[in-house]
């Protein structure tokens, strides 16, 4: 299998390693691979399909970390916005848009507490039918990219 960040050159990647299972960046802002049909693409192929960073590395979960990215306060602040406009958990609307998809196969998550993983937990037996909204604020390479994140 294969883990990817770049989109650009994944046809050309799977020509010479016929890959069978890749992991890729997949949530709410990015959600490059379904503007280019890459989950398609890969499905045709018959590679499982495991998504990733499906909470931006935590970037997406917490008020806190508005000002975390560079650039970022703009969509972050519509997107904490939105959430308590709807009441709507961010942990649970995260997953939501993810396993919508049926083309993804498996989710990985990362957790930092117990109370964080039963509320994932939680939320894999509550779906509801969201409506997600065309985000007025510009997302910036560098918010999905974390590699480009200054430290």
């Amino acid at each position: 299998g294969v883990s990817i960040y770049d989109f650009s050159k994944i046809q050309f990647y799977y020509k010479i390693l016929k890959f069978d299972l890749i992991q890729l960046p997949f949530n709410v802002i990015d959600n490059r691979v379904l503007k280019k049909n890459i989950l398609k693409f890969l499905k045709e192929k018959k590679v499982e399909i495991h998504a990733r960073s499906i909470f931006l590395q935590g970037l997406l979960l917490d008020k806190k970390n508005l000002n975390k990215v560079e650039n970022s306060y703009k969509f972050l602040n519509e997107w904490f916005n939105w959430l308590d406009k709807n009441n709507f958990s961010p942990i649970s609307t995260c997953l939501n848009y993810v396993s919508k998809y049926k083309e993804i196969d498996k989710i990985i998550i990362g957790v930092q507490s117990n109370i964080e993983l039963q509320e994932i937990l939680d939320s894999l037996h509550f779906r509801k039918n969201i409506v997600f909204p065309k985000w007025k604020s510009k997302i910036s390479k560098t918010l999905i990219d974390p590699s480009k994140w200054k430290k």
